[in-house]
């Protein structure tokens, strides 16, 4: 862990948020923030709706490194999955971060309808659509509502349709992340990824949007105490 900060450090990554997305990965996120001066949210991922425990989630959301609550959301990529206990796990979660006044980190794979319409139902505390690849429509409703939109690894990958979206977000509601050990950016692609190559995220959405990196590198860590107002640089 200490070598992975370090390269994050010399990539000029100045903060990180460890997402939990279940209730055990969310106490080793608590764990790892605390000893290392990070972030965490703490949430149930929509894959897993068995393995949530509300009382174990809501225990973590005062703790004073939990920024958000997350990840949470839809999930319809791989079959089978269970779409009414998705929606049952993604509104009581939107409810608790309402309740703790805290925004959400919010987990989005070919669902945007849903994702969009649950929101306005159940009213949205903000938050961001990490390692976003929703379309058009999707991006448009997101920014409506208040979010952040996040761009990861797969930014980088050529035929990723929602490049094409990039130069659409405002500067001030941007953000970069890895996903790791998930989605590593060309010419990582296929191989674990890791917080230094958010550089590389941020370098190919410079050049999407025709702006300089280290403009827009600072616009995006500003964007973050923005998006997580519990975290203080």
């Amino acid at each position: 862990m200490a070598e992975v900060l370090a390269r994050a450090r010399e990539a000029g990554v100045a903060t990180v948020l460890l997402p939990g997305t279940d209730p055990d990965t969310s106490e080793r996120a608590a764990s790892l923030a605390e000893a290392h001066g990070l972030w965490f949210s703490a949430g149930t991922h929509p894959e897993d709706p068995a393995r949530h425990d509300e009382g174990r989630i809501r225990a973590l959301l005062s703790h004073p490194r939990c920024v958000a609550v997350g990840e949470i959301g839809f999930d319809y990529h791989f079959l089978p999955y269970d779409k009414e206990a998705q929606d049952r796990l993604f509104r009581s979660q939107i409810r608790l971060a309402l309740e703790a006044q805290l925004p959400i980190v919010i987990h989005n794979r070919d669902a945007d309808r849903d994702t969009v319409r649950v929101l306005r139902e159940e009213g949205s505390p903000g938050g961001v659509f990490h390692c976003f690849g929703g379309d058009r429509e999707c991006l448009e409703a997101a920014l409506e509502l208040g979010f952040f939109i996040s761009f990861a690894g797969n930014l980088t990958y050529p035929k990723a349709a929602f490049r094409e979206l990039a130069p659409l977000v405002p500067r001030e509601r941007l953000l970069v992340e890895t996903d790791a050990p998930y989605l590593s950016p060309v010419p990582f692609r296929g191989k674990p990824n890791e917080p230094a190559r958010t550089a590389l995220v941020l370098a190919e959405l410079s050049r999407l949007r025709g702006e300089e990196v280290a403009e827009l590198g600072a616009a995006c860590l500003d964007n973050f105490w923005h998006c997580f107002p519990k975290a203080t640089a």
